[in-house]
């Protein structure tokens, strides 16, 4: 029915824009691309901006800016949680947002992490493993940065301060 009306849904319609300028070849005069708030942008829309810029694999083209919580539209967020055994897990959902007097806010899922990817009870795991070895042997076991688990530490101890 949108084709019919010729009505396309925003990937579709950069889909489109990707294999045109993909036919066109390199058309477009841009060295160098700024992507702002890209927190709310999907796949597809990156697909798009890569191709903006003639040949494509040149080193530093493109700078892109965004952060995860503040994001308003309808991409996935994802949290790590426990293990399943020896594989990893994650919870991935769409958060809901509310209209306030403050303006839009999301909700944060109970899940919710004082880190933006790790779920409550992942970071109680890590913590306690951090009471039991050394932070990077933590980081080893769990598959994740000694520098990810470190902010998440710091972000707790001034919590409490």
């Amino acid at each position: 029915m949108l084709n019919e009306n010729n009505i396309r849904e925003v990937d579709d319609a950069m889909r489109d824009a990707c294999a045109i300028i993909q036919d066109k070849g390199d058309i477009l005069p841009y060295k160098a691309v700024v992507v702002d708030e890209a927190q709310d942008m999907s796949a597809q829309a990156f697909r798009l901006i890569r191709q903006l810029i003639p040949g494509g694999d040149q080193k530093n083209d493109i700078f892109i800016v965004g952060d995860g919580h503040q994001r308003i539209y309808r991409h996935l967020m994802s949290w790590r949680h426990l293990n399943l055994f020896e594989h990893e897990c994650y919870l991935h959902c769409r958060t809901p947002r509310i209209k306030t007097e403050l303006g839009i806010e999301l909700i944060s899922p109970s899940w919710d992490g004082i880190s933006p990817s790790f779920t409550l009870l992942f970071e109680a795991f890590i913590i306690d493993l951090c009471t039991k070895m050394p932070v990077k042997a933590v980081a080893g076991t769990i598959n994740e940065t000694d520098r990810k688990i470190w902010r998440m530490l710091k972000k707790y101890i001034e919590t409490v301060r």
